[in-house]
């Protein structure tokens, strides 16, 4: 299946190896880009003639001076089936499933954590939050009467008990 866009980075911009080319190799080298787009087959171009049939001028003899100067900055390679862009299929990556991409991220979080944030994770991970403890009646009762028993930590009755605003001052 082809692609109907590629990604074309700004680095291209600032790039040295890019900065050495003419403007017809600059031309054959996005023609190419383009063309590996369209075979979407790990950046494979194809021959030369059929690189030369794609540009505007369809003249073998400077698509060849032209991959040549590509392949010397090392952008194309020559293979048994034909030219190939070297870095084409990292640079186009299709993007994770969003599982595989969340997965990614904790991975990438886990890298970057100090050694206390990975205990601590470790110990939250071992509580399981969804297991919450069910309280039956009567512990319900017993804890009732054990905050009575202790009066400093009930607020509004006996005597240990915090003094209201009317009591302050």
């Amino acid at each position: 299946m082809s692609r109907t866009w590629i990604k074309l980075y700004t680095e291209i911009l600032g790039d040295v190896k890019v900065g050495t080319l003419t403007d017809r190799q600059f031309r054959t080298l996005i023609i190419c880009f383009l063309m590996a787009g369209q075979k979407d087959y790990k950046g494979l171009i194809g021959n030369t003639e059929q690189i030369t049939w794609a540009m505007p001028h369809r003249q073998t003899k400077y698509v060849l001076e032209d991959l040549v100067a590509l392949s010397k900055v090392k952008i194309v390679s020559k293979t048994a089936r034909g030219w190939l862009l070297i870095n084409f299929e990292k640079r186009q990556a299709r993007p994770p499933s969003k599982q595989a991409a969340a997965e990614a991220m904790r991975k990438r979080n886990v890298r970057r954590m100090s050694a206390a944030d990975k205990v601590r994770t470790r110990r939250m991970s071992a509580v399981r939050p969804h297991a919450v403890r069910k309280v039956s009646a009567p512990q319900k009762q017993k804890q009732k009467q054990k905050d009575q028993e202790h009066p400093l930590t009930t607020f509004g009755e006996g005597p240990a008990a915090l003094p209201g605003p009317e009591g302050c001052g």
